[in-house]
Order: C-alpha cells, then structure tokens, then sequence
C-alpha cells in the first residue's frame, strides 16, 4: 500500500565449498547396521564457531533423555554434488549467523544416504531446531526441499537412500523408542517419529517428507529388531535357568524352568506355551502350528537334533517391557544314553536371539537303574509296582535285575 516501508531482505552468501567432500553412494554404508555416522571432524566442522571472543561457549551443551524424534527439511538445494558443503553452510548460518554458536541439528541426512553427526555434546545433548521442543527431542535434518516451496520446481521427494538412512539412524540411536507410539512432548502428544509441523506452526518438512513418516515408523520397529539380534538384552534375554534332573529313567519328563525378560518393548509369543509336554520324536512343527513371524519362544537344543532347537514353547502372550516371566519346558525323553541340551531364546521364524545358553548333559538310563534290584523279582509288576509308577515314585518299585545294564 501506498506509504508502507518495504519489507527488509537480508541475504546471506555462505562460502562452505573448503572442506572434504561427502562419500559417494558406494562408500557410505548406507545399508550399514548399525549405519556409519560422519562425525564433525570428518566434514570439515570449524569449531571455533562455538565459542566467543573470550573463549566462553556461546551455547554449551544441555542433555535430556529423547522421548522424540523430529525430523526437518533444511530447505536448500537438491541434489548436491557435494552436500557436506552444505552441511558446512547450515552450521556457519545457525553457528555464526544466527548466533547460535552450533548447528540445530542432531543429526544431518543427505540424499546419498550420508549421515552426519550434528550438534556438538553426544548423545541426549538438546539440539536447536524446535524452540521449546528442543528439549526432550532429537532433530534430524534432511537435507533439501521435500513440498511447500513456493517454486514448486524446487521440491522433490526424499529418495531411497535419504528414507533407509533416517530409519537405522533412528533405530539403532534410540533402539529403546517405540516409534509406533505417541507421548507427550513438552506440552503436546505427538507421535514419537514426528514431523516438524507436528509440534510447530510450519510445514517442515515438506509434505513428500512428511508423507513417508508413516513408513519410516514401521520400518524403525523392523531396523531395531533386526538389531536386537546383535545386542540380546535390548529385545529380551533369558536370565536363569533349572533342570529338574540330569539323570532320569526312560520315558519319564525332563523339566526346565527358564526365566525371561523382555527388554525396551513388549514382546509376545505363540503356542504351545508354558507346560506343554514334548515327546522325544515330536518338534515344534507338529506341536503348536507353525513359526508366527515376530512371536517369541524359548527352544530346547539338543546334541543329534534333526533341526535347531526343535522344542520351543511361546512366552506369554504380552510380555511388557522389563517383565519377568519363567516358561516351564517338558520333554518326554526315551533314548538311553548321554545327551547335551542347551537352551536359546529366538524371535520367529527362526531368528537365534541368543543361543547355546545353560549347556547341561542329561543321562536317561534304564529304569531298572532307579528301581530296588531283585533277581528273584518277578518281570511283571505287582498292583503296588504299578501304582508306585503311575506315581512316579520308581524307587519303591521291585525290578527284576537285567544283566548288563548300564546305571552309570
């Protein structure tokens, strides 16, 4: 309108192009797990930035524990040649221009796959992308412009690489953030994978960015269990472990109570469960239906096994996170002779969480070995030898002594 004052425009010319180069595609690791992250020194951060004119911090480092993730768009160019310059020009703009005295970011993403270490402190330091929802969050900036430009020629869609990147970053930083869930930030409840816009009125980080939130939120789940398997613990772990005996008279039941605990997230499992009774030539494909992808179970191993860990029972159904439970393992054992057993935790179909645990020699012998020797006892049990079976108490049994039996 006539007589108003023009808006003031400030441009500001970056020069970032001194300073290594980003890795190509080839060699950045981009389906690394866990994925490799650039750390500042490897693209070219100037620390010096962080500090005033007497040497003082001008931001020093505060931490929280990360309920959130927030991810942005740095809006910059596309498809850079080199993007750590670019990731140089975004430190010096929030560092030295801004003032900050460092990058907002947490973490920066480039469209190669690149992942780079952000602001200065390790993990849990409280970045500056969010104003008050800095704390308690962890930004990731994902270099470019992903919708909302007001040149819709300069807006693209984050590519594979970007997507794969920002997911195992997530993962395997926060392997403990159920990224399917909401919560509570500051004073907002929003997903704990978030867009910018979600906590903020913005339309960071673009619509095409936002958009593949959904997915990267189920894919995060997938990333973290796959590492879980590299790290027992985080998913869940067994902790103890009993046998009822370690020599037992044929065709009687081993017992084996394991204790478990789910980790970070809550766990489930499958039939058969607890107290579901093994004989020796059945397997967990006939006993119980087959491998539920994602449930949990506690195997039994065993020296001459057809297939790994062919006994398997189902922890209970919902296990919370940090909960305890035993699972109650039986197996009918006939075979005479000395065996190994040995106890595994695995996430199905087949996945070995952890293995080879509580390795234990079992001696089924005989059951004239655990009965009170007669040679002149007759071969057919008396009503009270056979009521003293059905018991299980075999010690109170007259047997008839059978040569070369082996009760070692």
């Amino acid at each position: 309108p006539a007589g108003s004052a023009a808006p003031t425009i400030t441009l500001v010319a970056i020069d970032s192009s001194a300073g290594p180069s980003a890795p190509s595609p080839a060699t950045a690791a981009v389906d690394a797990v866990p994925p490799t992250v650039l750390s500042r020194a490897s693209w070219g951060c100037n620390e010096s930035y962080r500090f005033d004119s007497n040497g003082a911090e001008i931001w020093p480092p505060e931490y929280r524990t990360v309920t959130h993730v927030i991810v942005h768009h740095t809006v910059t160019s596309n498809y850079e040649v080199d993007p750590a310059a670019t990731v140089r020009a975004v430190y010096y703009y929030h560092a030295v221009t801004l003032g900050w005295g460092d990058i907002g970011y947490n973490y920066l993403v480039d469209w190669k796959g690149n992942i780079y270490e952000g602001r200065y402190g390790g993990p849990n330091v409280v970045g500056g992308h969010a104003l008050k929802y800095n704390w308690g969050s962890c930004g990731i900036g994902c270099l470019g412009t992903y919708g909302n430009s007001p040149v819709p020629a300069n807006s693209t869609t984050p590519t594979d690489a970007m997507r794969i990147a920002v997911t195992r970053l997530i993962a395997d930083r926060f392997s403990c953030l159920d990224a399917r869930a909401t919560g509570l930030l500051v004073d907002k409840t929003v997903p704990t994978v978030c867009g910018h816009r979600d906590v903020m009125a913005t339309s960071c980080p673009g619509d095409n960015l936002q958009a593949l939130l959904p997915a990267i939120r189920t894919n995060v789940l997938a990333e973290q269990m796959a590492l879980w398997a590299a790290t027992p613990g985080i998913g869940g772990s067994i902790t103890a472990a009993t046998f009822s005996t370690t020599r037992m008279p044929t065709g009687s039941i081993l017992r084996i109570d394991v204790s478990v605990m789910a980790g970070c997230h809550a766990l489930g499992g499958q039939a058969p469960y607890s107290g579901t009774v093994y004989d020796e030539a059945q397997d967990y494909t006939t006993v119980g239906g087959a491998p539920i992808a994602g449930a949990w179970r506690i195997g039994i191993g065993f020296s001459g096994e057809r297939t790994p860990y062919p006994y398997r029972w189902g922890i209970p159904p919902t296990l919370g996170a940090w909960q305890t439970a035993v699972v109650t393992c039986q197996v009918r054992l006939s075979a005479l002779g000395e065996r190994q057993l040995w106890i595994g935790l695995i996430r199905e179909p087949g996945q070995v969480v952890a293995g080879a645990l509580y390795v234990t020699s079992v001696r089924v012998l005989a059951g004239e070995c655990f009965g009170s020797y007669d040679s002149a006892a007759s071969a057919s049990p008396t009503a009270a030898d056979s009521a003293s079976i059905a018991a299980g108490d075999l010690y109170s049994v007259r047997l008839p002594l059978t040569a070369n039996i082996d009760c070692r």
